[in-house]
């Protein structure tokens, strides 16, 4: 993945702005974005048959998390029990409840806040908003999600950290001069890969609003 931002001499010699650092704080936002896309979008795919759908509990078989076709409606009167639903699902197969974590949307974190829960979660701070039950709680406007009779359904993802491995590096960073104008290019390089080592370590919950 490369992210290509150019400063041309005319702007380098009217301002005072570093503009390099903006672009390089920029580009390094972007970058997690799509790198946060890739994820979300590969993963549900790779989630344990028994962490998801209408049917999950590797000992109970009888979870409702939803699945494509019949999602998961979530209010404010029942996201709490869905959020312990997922938290019994990961307990079927026997996972630590230390180090959970929860990523949900954030019209669905707005719910969590106007229900019971309003006074025991805590402000957005860097996307994470509290403890509820056994998880860590996150929101992520990135989550993948599909189009279902005009209603979008989003895949709400549940676990533990031992779940997914992930390793990211920017190998290389070079100044060039523009081809088309009196400007330098600064072009930077950065690797990633990522992987599911434990499907059971992770589920998939199926909702719309």
């Amino acid at each position: 993945m490369s992210i290509n931002p150019s400063l041309d001499k005319v702007e380098q010699w009217q301002t005072d702005i570093d503009y390099f650092n903006v672009w390089a704080d920029d580009a390094t936002h972007q970058t997690k974005i799509k790198v946060e896309l890739d994820i979300f979008a590969t993963i549900p795919a790779m989630v344990d048959p028994l962490n998801q759908g209408s049917v999950a509990g590797a000992i109970s078989e009888s979870i409702n998390l939803g699945k494509p076709g019949t999602p998961t409606q979530i209010t404010k009167n029942n996201v709490l029990d869905y959020i312990l639903d997922c938290g019994t699902v990961l307990d079927e197969y026997n996972i630590s409840q230390t180090d959970r974590w929860f990523i949900m949307p954030a019209w669905m974190a707005a719910m969590c806040k106007k229900s019971d829960l309003e006074d025991a979660v805590s402000p957005l701070r860097n996307g994470r908003i509290g403890n509820i039950d056994t998880f860590e709680v996150y929101v992520s406007n990135l989550l993948s999600s599909t189009v279902e009779g005009g209603t979008r359904c989003f895949n709400v993802l549940f676990g533990h950290k031992s779940a997914l491995t992930f390793a990211g590096q920017t190998i290389n960073m070079e100044m060039l001069l523009g081809e088309s104008s009196y400007g330098t290019l600064v072009r930077g390089l950065q690797i990633y890969g990522y992987n599911i080592i434990k499907p059971d370590a992770i589920g998939l919950m199926y909702v719309s609003r």
